[in-house]
């Protein structure tokens, strides 16, 4: 008899326009912002340990692998992760940054 896996909370409250067909999201990745913003499609995957900030919005595109502890800080624009693309392991992809102009202080 086979086990079903436990499904990502997130999974029930961002846009799916394939269903759920083939989408896997670790239990252990992290989401925070607004949920609708967020758009998974057919067969993309989310590993463990991963950090997504939803921000301005993300689109997660088909056959798109997200790996183990990668962050993704969509606070300055939308990320598109295109059919077929990988985040590699540990990478950070941010779409803004601080003003390093020196008239103010920067930070995280």
């Amino acid at each position: 008899m086979e086990t079903l896996k436990p499904v990502h909370p997130i999974l029930s409250q961002c846009d799916l326009p394939d269903g759920l067909e083939g989408i896997q999201v670790d239990l252990h990745a992290v989401f925070y912002g607004d949920p609708k913003k967020l758009t998974l499609r057919r067969g993309c995957r989310i590993d463990a340990f991963c950090l997504i900030s939803i921000g301005q919005g993300i689109v997660v595109g088909k056959v798109v692998h997200i790996a183990a502890g990668a962050q993704l800080f969509a606070g300055g624009g939308t990320i598109v992760l295109a059919r077929f693309s990988n985040v590699a392991a540990y990478c950070t992809l941010l779409t803004g940054s601080d003003d390093f102009s020196g008239r103010s202080m920067i930070g995280p």
